[in-house]
This record gives C-alpha cells, structure tokens and sequence, in this order.
C-alpha cells in the first residue's frame, strides 16, 4: 500500500516544500532530457519492453535471488522504500541517489518470466523516478549491443513515454494539481488534468497511466479543487472501462484503487458511489478474481445484531453493515446492490437474466459467492427491492401512487420474500432454530411494515391461510419496529418534515388556513383597520405536531388511476369541516417547480371526492390543480405503539395519534413542549401586537368618523 503523508504544520513550511517540489520536477525534467539526448546516440532509443528483459535483469545478482519479485524487492530494500513514501521519492529522487541500488542489479537482471519481468520493471519506475532513469541508462547499453538489423523487436523508446512519467510523477511530487504545489490557477490546474486524462488513451501506453493512478488514488489532498480534479480524472478512468471494459489494462489495478479510496477516506459519493461502480459492474462480474477487495467490502453479506438478551424478544434484531467508512443503513446498502444488479441486467440484454443463478452455474467458488449477490443471499435482494421502491417515494417526493397498489415487479418481490419468511415461521419452532425465526420476522417487520398499503397487499395475498394471517397481524412485532431507529419507518419518513415538523391551522371568518411556518396571506386582511368587516376576534389559531415516522402522502393526479381523492382504504389527515355543510376538510398540499430548481409545498385543504384543489401562492394568487397531495396516516391506528395513541388534553379533530392543539389566542401549554416548535413566543407576541394595533387604530378610526 502506498504510503501515506502528514499535512504541513503552517502555511510557510508548505510553500517551502513546494519550492523544493518545483526544484526537483524541474530536476526529473532535466534528468529526462539528458536520458532523451543520450539515447540519440545509439541508433535508436529503446524500452526494455521489446529489448528483452531478460537482459535488463540479474546478470550480475547474487545466487540466491531467483525470480523477478525477489530482485524487484531486493532493489526497493536497497533504495529505502520501506523508510519513505512515493510522494518523497518523486519530490526528492536527484538527493536519494546516494542509496540508489548497485547499478549492475537493473542492468544485468534477466527473468526466465519474461511478463513478470516487465511488470516488476514498470512498477519499480513508477515507484522510484531514479530507478526509472537508471532503467532507461541499462537499456540504452543493451541495446547498444544489437545490430540494427534485429531493430523490428524493438519497441523505440520516444518523449511521450517519457512524457507521461513526467505528467504523473510532478502530480505526485507536488501533491497537488497545482502548480509547484501551491500556486493556485483554475485554468493551469485544470490543463494538467486534461493533460492526464489524455494519457490513458489507448495510443498513448496507457499501462504507465494504469500503473500510476492506485498512488494517485492514495494521496490525501489538502484542497477541494484538488479533490474535485482527481474526481474527474478517476471519472475518465471509469468512462475508459466503460468503453474498453475488454482491455486487461483497465482491470489490472483497480480494485487496489478502490481500496487505496477507502483507506484515504475520500468522498465514497464521489469516487465509489453507486451509479459509479454500475458503470463497470459487468466488467467486474466479469474479472472477480481481480477485484476482491471492492466486491467483498461493498457488497458483503449484511449481518443482524440482537438488540437484547438471546431469549427476551424474536423481535430485537438490528441491521448491520459494517464497512471500512463506516456503519451502512438499509436504504444506502439496497441503493448499491440494486443500482449493480440492474447495471448487470442491462448488458446481458435480457430482462430475465439472474446474477444469482450465473454466480451459481458459473463463478463457484470466486469472490462473487462471498458477496450479497450469491444465490444463498436471494432473500436479502429481493428485501432491497422492496426497499428501494419504499424509500424512491420519499426520495423522488412522488408519493403513494396507484392508491397504494405496488407495481408488479415489487408486488412479486413482496410475494417470494414475505411467503418465504412465513412458511419458515410457521413450520419451524422458535427455540430450536432461534437465529432463523428471528431473521425471518426481521424481513417482515422491513416489508410488511413499511406501511398499511404494503401489508394489505400481503394480507389479500395470503387470505386463504389462517395461520400466514394470525404472523401478518402481529401487533408486537409492527410496534416493536416502531421503536428501532435504523429500521424501515425511519428511512422512509417525509424529509419536508424534518426541519419543520408542524402545521398550523387559521380559522378566520368561518375558512380554515394551513400552512407551516409562513402566515397566510388572508390574514394581512384581518390586521388591516381600513377593512372594518373582518374582526381580529375571528381569528384562532391551533398546532399539530408532525410525527414524521407515522405520516406519508398520496398522489392525486388526473392523468393516472386517481383522478380524484377518494377516502376509502386511506386515512387522511382531518384540518376540520367546512363552517356551512359540516363536510369534512382533509389536509392537501402542492408542490410547484421553480425556475431556480425549488419545490416549495403549498398547504391546503381538500374534500373527499375532489378532483382538484385550490391553493393560494406567495402573492395572494389561488391557482386551481387537479394534481395535488393528500396527507395520511401510514399504518392503521390499531397497530401503532401505544405512545402515539395516548389522547392529548385539549386534543381537537384527531386523526388516529394525530391531532390540533389551540395555539392562540388560549394557549395550552401543559398539552405539548415540544422543542422543535420554532418562533411561539414571537407569533404569540405578533399576534398580541395585531390585535391590540387593530383595537387603537379602528378605535381612532371611529373618533374620527365621529367628527365628520
């Protein structure tokens, strides 16, 4: 493994180093041009690719090194690889000198491997700038050696390979995109990393580069433009394997790469992110021997933790996926696995292809068997889709579609997983197979329980089978779940909610109001004393919490299967009843697209039946839409813990655990504190304010009507 480095004590010591980086890239370009002139006195310059390398190696090597590795190891003994880093031996090459190895063990070694040769050659010249000069001097007196007529074996040896040392080396010297190491210039910075892009072009050796980047991967830059430029570089590099996925080159070190990523600790969203690796996920399922490390450490098997004594509850199990960047949930682990097996899907060109039964009939006993992805895993991918479909509605802002109707494809997962985990739990008892049951019922509390629509779809499912239904309805195990923090309810809760997890209601002359922290603009009516026909003594305000793991949404929308709001099957959250009809008003919202990419939530109400809903915007406008939002509850009332069911006092027109709290002009503080409530004290004192401004100013009014 590269080594790695210390960042610098102070902003001087930093730009004295990077003097002495620019001292010696100027140095490895001098010592270049001299190796360039000196092999214009041959007949041609020469690589030890084509020369044989045999000749290059062990001429003049003690007896008892008998393979490329062990004079290659003998050689970075010598230099002191062990005591420095490579980023010290690109930056200070022309000072190691004086422990550069005997020059006879570069010259002379000979290989009876002539492949492990050449790679133990390349390695060595781009671990040690000095070595690769020293290489370059042994090859032009071999090749002195031969007559120009044996020149068709040889490979010439010009300024681009040259080049492309130079490139890499000075970004490993300077650490950094920069210029001499600090010098910082967007559009200097940004040629340097076209620059080595260019060198991974097929043309253009890009073995060098392949050779190099795994060091580059490992250096922990200071700067972001230079975490930015290296992303993009390895981006390149991605496209390069998506393209030429074929080519070995591009195999050959990646999977060190990855590795060389998670001990730096980069970014894993921007370097080993899911759409990342789905870009090369055929070519890995293709080459796993080579790429043990990136298939085994991010998609390694999942594991359940116990989060009680063995025998206290069947129920206490946790997720763990435990990697080297740390603890995984469910939802980021489901995203990876997914995004690769459908990358993998989409090459075969077949919808049917099944990665599990290919790793079975094909891949034993390769590291593709040790990862999520082998066939005794099938159960675990078929929860990730499961999974993935809840968590895309909260992430997309979509909604429950279709009235809560699963798509086919998850309806399936739902069927195999779920039937599979009841005929387990039924069939087998608790005590003796322990470990079983309780995975089993972990799969269903992660998919039955994600909310009332999936559970009823498995509940017409299974009607049929008494003893399914009796382990569908458990009430301790939904509850239980409730409680876990990393469960399936948290993962899939409205991220609207989170900040400000409350809405108030306005009562004002006989209309209901809702919004979240913004004040309605009827108000701006009521607190105007030249409009005399709306009194302040109309306006009530009330409270309700948001518990954000009970509520979701429904999508309404006239150009899908729910043209219009239908109660049925659903519970809606109830804003209060119409003042004149006594009909019930349920809590709507909309969300528009802006210009500047915000989706702010406009709250309204809605009746039952509605195709529509009218909304009021920023300016005082109302805007009619028939695509709109009905908030609900996500499980049945009966089967959320008794914490949320307890009744509040002063509660009003609840809703399951739900419900209104008066907020102003009579407080009930004793009926809630709840801390995330922001700004009471200053809309209590806003209001205050109003009222009383509105009294002296209508008061005046009045004298002065008096007058006229």
């Amino acid at each position: 493994m590269p080594a790695t480095e210390s960042d610098a004590s102070s902003s001087s010591s930093r730009i004295q180093e990077s003097a002495r980086f620019e001292s010696s890239s100027t140095k490895f370009e001098e010592a270049a041009l001299e190796s360039s002139t000196k092999s214009q006195r041959g007949s041609r310059g020469l690589s030890f690719s084509k020369i044989g390398v045999q000749s290059i190696w062990m001429k003049a090597i003690p007896k008892n090194f008998h393979s490329p590795r062990q004079i290659a190891s003998e050689i970075r003994r010598l230099r002191g690889h062990s005591k420095s880093s490579i980023h010290e031996r690109h930056r200070d090459f022309d000072t190691m000198r004086i422990v550069s190895p005997h020059r006879d063990m570069c010259r002379d070694l000979e290989s009876e491997e002539r492949k492990i040769a050449e790679e133990q050659v390349l390695k060595l010249s781009v671990e040690d700038p000095f070595i690769y000069l020293l290489f370059q001097e042994c090859s032009r007196e071999i090749q002195s050696k031969y007559h120009p007529s044996h020149d068709a074996r040889f490979e010439i040896l010009d300024e681009a390979v040259k080049n492309i040392h130079l490139k890499w080396s000075k970004l490993i010297a300077d650490y950094s995109f920069r210029k001499n190491g600090y010098e910082l210039d967007p559009e200097i910075m940004q040629s340097r990393c076209e620059a080595l892009k260019e060198t991974f072009r097929i043309e253009n050796h890009p073995y060098i580069a392949v050779e190099y980047l795994p060091h580059v991967m490992a250096l922990k830059f200071q700067y972001d433009e230079d975490l930015e430029l290296l992303r993009q570089l390895w981006d390149h590099f991605l496209d390069c394997v998506e393209e030429r996925g074929n080519l070995k080159v591009w195999i050959k070190n990646l999977d060190l790469c990855f590795r060389n990523i998670i001990v730096s600790r980069k970014p894993v969203d921007d370097f080993a992110s899911p759409a990342q690796l789905a870009r090369i996920a055929v070519y890995l399922v293709a080459h796993p021997k080579k790429v043990p490390f990136t298939l085994t450490t991010l998609f390694a098997l999942p594991e359940l933790n116990l989060r009680g004594p063995k025998d206290s509850s069947i129920y206490d199990a946790t997720f763990s996926y435990l990697t080297p960047m740390g603890q995984w949930d469910l939802a980021k682990v489901s995203i990876y696995a997914l995004s690769f097996i459908r990358s993998v899907r989409r090459s075969s060109n077949d919808e049917d292809f099944d990665l599990a039964s290919y790793i079975q009939n094909f891949e034993m006993d390769m590291p593709l068997q040790q990862t999520i992805f082998g066939p005794q895993t099938r159960t675990w991918v078929k929860l990730y889709e499961v999974v993935d479909d809840a968590i895309a509605t909260c992430r997309d802002a979509c909604g429950i579609v279709n009235n809560g109707t699963l798509q086919d494809s998850v309806h399936r997962d739902m069927v195999e997983l779920v039937g599979s985990s009841l005929r387990l739990i039924t069939t087998l008892g608790d005590r003796e197979n322990w470990s079983i049951i309780v995975r089993e019922h972990f799969f269903l509390s992660q998919s039955v329980d994600i909310d009332c629509y999936h559970k009823r779809e498995m509940l017409l499912e299974f009607r049929e089978k008494t003893s399914y239904i009796e382990v569908l309805n458990d009430r301790e195990r939904t509850q239980t779940q409730h409680q876990v923090t990393s469960g399936i309810c948290r993962l899939t809760t409205i991220p609207q909610f989170r900040n400000v997890p409350y809405l108030r209601r306005y009562r004002m002359n006989g209309k209901l109001y809702i919004t979240q922290e913004a004040l309605p603009e009827s108000l701006l009516q009521v607190i105007n004393p030249w409009n005399r026909h709306n009194t302040f003594e109309s306006l009530t305000v009330d409270i309700m919490h948001l518990d954000i793991n009970v509520l979701t949404y429904l999508q309404i929308n006239s150009g899908t299967t729910t043209p219009i709001f239908d109660c049925t099957g659903h519970y809606p959250i109830l804003a209060g009843y119409e003042a004149f009809t006594g009909e019930p008003l349920y809590i709507a919202f909309v969300r528009r697209e802006i210009f500047d990419g915000s989706s702010p939530w406009y709250f309204t109400t809605v009746k039952d039946g509605a195709p529509s809903v009218t909304y009021t915007d920023e300016v005082g406008e109302d805007h009619v839409t028939n695509v709109f939002f009905v908030l609900v509850l996500r499980h049945d009332p009966t089967d959320l813990p008794m914490s949320h069911s307890n009744e509040r006092e002063g509660a009003m027109d609840p809703t399951g655990p739900v419900s209104w709290i008066e907020f102003w002009p009579h407080k009930r503080d004793e009926s809630y504190g709840n801390e995330t409530l922001r700004g009471d004290s200053l809309l209590t004192m806003f209001f205050e304010e109003s009222r009383l401004r509105v009294v002296e100013e209508r008061r005046v009014l009045d004298i002065i009507d008096g007058f006229s």
